[in-house]
């Protein structure tokens, strides 16, 4: 057998055209373990096959080639939900080829700047100064990690606007979310957040290519050693490293509504009124049911309590419910400000005390719910000037500044659907003293599909335990679920309009991550820039 792959390697090696089955392959595999959570552990050899391609090819053409497939493949697939959009009602125009033809320009561009131009530069720096020694597996590896990094502000800065957050925001494809399905790797992300993760899984490539590859029998048989010790590691029971230690002096009951509602830009006036029914069938079932539930939370942008307000009914409504005990309830909406701004606005209402504390929302979702300038020129270059102009005028205004809610002298921190993706705004707010955090969402333009809500809860365990905080997730299209300061979910399991009642806690203490932030992503700068002063004092005897 090991004859026959030995046989089929050198004939892709030795044919020009074969050899870019590699990066191919890889990023089939890739996509396959970030996109299916029974498959995640392809990971650790998927990117073999792309290292092997790096050390072969010679020629800068080839290179380029070889990482442009690679690129497309597993960018394309990481991004495949955005052609789950509600087309029609995201563009506003009529013509099916139309909506076809925008949504691949939509869908190119964000899986150049996600993937494609990043990995293009890695292939490049990897090959111009690789080593070819044991020490390309610290190169690439931190490599890796700096280029992660660099993504996210290369993607703040293209998708810049009045209306963008400037910073390391957007983390979707980041290898290391593959690693929250394996719940004893997910723990090393409160050390070093999704960075270290990623850290992982391209160490344990570049380690089993170099095992197997160019090993000698006296450190082969050490290595395999380390590579079974590591996979009888990620392979015990979690609950031997894993303990949730919790006071049940922090511990509070919550009401997580979960939603099948449909996005706003489809509802008609008879669903928005089977949608309000919907909602005060759950909030009276709570009432009866669930008398001792002390937090409600609702999914993402139901406008139920904002209209509440317009009505004057707030307090009257919700006391009428729940009594004069001290609750509070978690709802978000699309609203104007007083300067006829619009924003996505989320609510911390405590009925006892008839007070409310907002977050208006920072991330907003480029293309969604904002239009990029970037785009807005290009939009106009293809002659869409008008139909963009027309969607930026139904642009959200980001907020102001990270707010947190409080609720018995402890803090709640809220994140809307995309926010989720920013390591920074959960590690900020944590910083400020958020002991629990919401994320209310809704895929409701995207069907509940399975792939996005796979990569999206991902997000929210390494979250959770780069924070060491409770995660209670409020669903519309999908599951509504709590994800503990430990990564493990736990879910409703219905699937129509429900309530879902769990237990969380409040959290202290700050973990290595959220005190010292992206301290891997600084290493992996001072080893990059060693590495190549370490070619150029080689090649032309520099510092010299």
């Amino acid at each position: 057998m090991l004859k026959l792959i030995r046989k089929i390697i050198k004939r892709f090696d030795d044919d020009k055209k074969m050899i870019f089955i590699y990066p191919a392959l890889s990023g089939i595999l890739l996509s396959f373990s970030h996109n299916y959570p029974l498959v995640w552990f392809f990971s650790f050899f998927s990117l073999i096959p792309l290292i092997h391609f790096s050390y072969k090819t010679r020629k800068s053409k080839d290179s380029f080639i070889g990482f442009l497939i690679f690129g497309f493949i597993f960018s394309g697939n990481v991004m495949i939900w955005l052609w789950k959009i509600n087309l029609f009602a995201w563009t506003g125009i009529s013509n099916f080829w139309a909506t076809q033809l925008i949504f691949l320009g939509y869908w190119l561009f964000f899986i150049s700047i996600v993937g494609i131009f990043n990995f293009l530069l890695f292939g490049w720096l990897f090959s111009k100064f690789k080593t070819k020694t044991y020490l390309d597996i610290f190169y690439f590896s931190f490599l890796w990690v700096f280029l992660e990094y660099f993504r996210t502000l290369v993607f703040a800065l293209v998708t810049l606007a009045p209306d963008s957050f400037f910073g390391a925001h957007s983390t979707f494809g980041f290898l290391g979310y593959v690693l929250a399905s394996n719940a004893n790797l997910l723990q090393l992300a409160q050390f070093g957040g999704v960075y270290l993760l990623s850290f992982i899984v391209i160490f344990v490539n570049l380690f089993i290519y170099w095992t197997f590859s160019k090993g000698k029998k006296g450190q082969l048989k050490l290595k395999l050693l380390i590579l079974i010790v590591f996979i009888i590691f990620i392979n015990l029971p979690p609950n031997i490293f894993i303990k949730e230690d919790n006071s049940k002096e922090r511990e509070i009951k919550v009401s997580v509504l979960q939603t099948k509602n449909e996005a706003f830009s489809s509802i008609t006036q008879q669903k928005e009124e089977r949608k309000r029914k919907i909602y005060e069938n759950l909030l009276l079932e709570i009432g009866k049911k669930v008398p001792d539930s002390e937090i409600i939370i609702f999914p993402e942008d139901t406008r139920f309590t904002q209209k509440l307000i317009n009505n004057w009914r707030l307090e009257n409504y919700y006391k009428y419910i729940f009594g004069d005990d001290e609750k509070m309830i978690i709802d978000s909406s699309r609203m104007r400000d007083k300067n006829n701004q619009t924003k996505l606005r989320l609510y911390y209402y405590n009925i006892e005390k008839d007070q409310m504390d907002e977050y208006d929302k920072l991330l907003l979702t480029p293309g969604g719910e904002y239009v990029p300038s970037i785009f807005m020129f290009l939009s106009r270059l293809a002659g869409f000037g008008g139909w963009a102009k027309e969607l930026n005028e139904g642009k959200y205004t980001r907020g102001k500044s990270l707010e947190i809610g409080y609720f018995k002298n402890k803090g709640i921190g809220g994140v809307f659907c995309f926010e989720i993706t920013s390591p920074e705004i959960s590690r900020k707010m944590t910083q400020e003293g958020a002991q629990l955090f919401v994320n209310p969402v809704s895929h409701s333009s995207f069907k509940g599909y399975p792939i996005l809500y796979h990569q999206t809860l991902n997000m929210i365990k390494v979250r959770a335990v780069e924070n060491n905080r409770y995660f209670i997730q409020a669903g519309n299209y999908i599951p509504s679920s709590i994800i503990t300061n430990k990564g493990r979910v736990i879910s409703n399991k219905k699937t129509g309009p429900s309530v879902f009642n769990e237990r969380v806690f409040f959290k202290d203490g700050q973990t290595l991550y959220v005190r010292f932030g992206n301290w891997l992503v600084g290493l992996a700068a001072v080893v990059i820039i060693i590495f190549i002063g370490r070619f150029f004092y080689i090649k032309f005897k520099w510092f010299v």
